[in-house]
Parts: structure tokens; sequence; C-alpha cells
């Protein structure tokens, strides 16, 4: 069993989304959805659904599929489980 205390997430100050870009000039990370440039560790919930299909997973069973949460959003407790494809 996973211990969500132990999953660091970072998410953006402005916006709540994890997704993070490097700028290739200075090598900050930064928010691509709001160009945010400051993060902040954050809890997870117990449960996230997915922003699409509803479907509500456990962070284990998360993780047993992808590596990080995919756009997960700290404002709505959301993610996107791809149900709707990656392309």
């Amino acid at each position: 069993m996973i211990n969500k205390e132990e999953i660091k997430i970072l998410a953006c100050t402005k916006c709540g989304n994890t997704v993070k870009a490097k700028c290739q000039e200075t090598g900050q990370y930064m928010c691509p959805i709001c160009n945010g440039t400051t993060f902040k560790a954050v809890n997870l919930p117990e449960k996230i659904k997915c922003i699409y299909c509803k479907r509500m997973f456990t962070i284990e069973e998360i993780l047993k599929m992808y590596v990080d949460i995919p756009f997960y959003d700290d404002t709505t407790k959301t993610f996107y489980c791809g149900c709707r494809g990656w392309n």
C-alpha cells in the first residue's frame, strides 16, 4: 500500500496545475498554462476523479498506471485518466 503522505506533488501557486515546462533560456520551471513560476507542495486527497469521464481513482490505482498523476489540478482535485486518448 502506498502512503500518500510520501508522495510529493508540486502545483502552480497561480492556477493549481501540476504541469511544468522548463524554460530553455533560464532553465527555470514554469507553468505552461498560466506562465506561473512558483510551485508549492500539495496534499493529495484519498481519491481523485477524471475531469472528463468522472471516474474515481485512488492514488494507488493511478500510480500503477502512470509514473506521475497526469494533468492533476489542485483547485478542482481532478486529473486526466486518458479516457479520450492522448493525441
